[in-house]
């Protein structure tokens, strides 16, 4: 794996676990708080859930390079199939339950991990929905899958509960490091 990567809490042995469900979460914001003049939003993850007490959370976070703008994938391993933090859930299973190293090798052959948030340091529900189109056009997700999740990932899910519209901060993917 390149710089883009961060497989430090990665337990190796996961790589070749068949992913049963794909789910894209959106983490609660418990003071419904945004930053300055910027609304709140949720941070968006995938989980690829191996068995109930278990998965790999796929996490496009910025914070590098000197603007801090440079997106890194984290990989962990994680000993529940998606996060209680979350507020917003949508689950795809894959076809043939293909292992976490073929999802890896996705992100790797399809440039995704070459990620920068905007200025704004907004970006991981587009990355998000990037991912999930790329898995559709390789027929790892069944189709319809990406418009599922364009529609979820344009809201700001409000703690306790509710929705609001919130426009989606895209970021862009470079083409060489």
């Amino acid at each position: 794996m390149d710089n883009n990567f961060d497989s430090d809490k990665l337990e190796s042995e996961d790589l070749a676990k068949p992913v049963l469900n794909v789910h894209l979460i959106a983490y609660i914001n418990p003071g419904n708080e945004g930053d300055g003049e910027i609304p709140p939003t949720n941070h968006w993850a995938v989980f690829l859930e191996l068995s109930k007490d278990r998965s790999v959370r796929v996490d496009m976070m910025p914070g590098y390079g000197l603007d801090g703008r440079r997106g890194k994938v984290d990989l962990s391993t994680k000993e529940y199939a998606f996060t209680k933090n979350s507020i917003q859930r949508l689950t795809f299973e894959p076809r043939g339950h293909p292992n976490v190293e073929v999802f890896i090798k996705s992100i790797g052959s399809l440039g995704l991990q070459r990620y920068n948030f905007t200025k704004d340091c907004e970006g991981c529900r587009f990355w998000c929905y990037q991912f999930i189109k790329c898995l559709e056009g390789i027929s790892i997700l069944e189709p319809g899958s990406a418009a599922q999740t364009h529609e979820t990932i344009g809201y700001y899910y409000c703690t306790p509960t509710g929705k609001e519209p919130r426009e989606v901060g895209e970021g862009e993917f470079r083409l060489t490091e």
